[in-house]
């Protein structure tokens, strides 16, 4: 499957993603989803230099560049979603070389827990656990 850079004529295609993913994730079972702002996220991320929404036929990843907290010159990618119904290693292997593209140092990948245990996956690509987090409704 050939990984490209997302553009506006897939917003449709990556809604329908989107409203499939929040289902899935934990914490939106708890708070209202509001699908405009995702919207909104996802055309920020088509246009900004500082994000990658890089899409093929069956599956999505999107992420985004900042600083790392405690050391401001260590540039961050972070990986804020990931959905494919095959073939998600291509998405994961254009996310890094995005990432390195841009002088990130670092990759961040996530995994929501009790949905699917993707760490095996991270293993192999050599990625290490760094934190857990854990939420609750304030």
């Amino acid at each position: 499957m050939i990984v490209r850079p997302a553009s506006l004529d897939d917003l449709p295609r990556l809604m329908g993603y989107a409203a499939e993913f929040l289902s899935y994730h934990p914490l939106t079972s708890q708070f209202p989803r509001d699908l405009g702002a995702v919207e909104a996220k996802l055309r920020w991320m088509i246009e900004s230099e500082d994000a990658a929404l890089l899409v093929h036929d069956r599956g999505v990843i999107g992420g985004a560049l900042g600083a790392m907290w405690c050391s401001p010159g260590v540039i961050v990618a972070s990986e804020l979603f990931w959905w494919s119904e095959s073939n998600g290693l291509s998405l994961m292997k254009a996310f890094e070389a995005w990432a390195a593209s841009k002088g990130a140092q670092i990759v961040n990948m996530v995994m929501i827990m009790g949905v699917r245990d993707v760490s095996p996956i991270y293993d192999r690509a050599g990625y290490a656990p760094v934190e857990l987090s854990f939420m609750r409704a304030a």
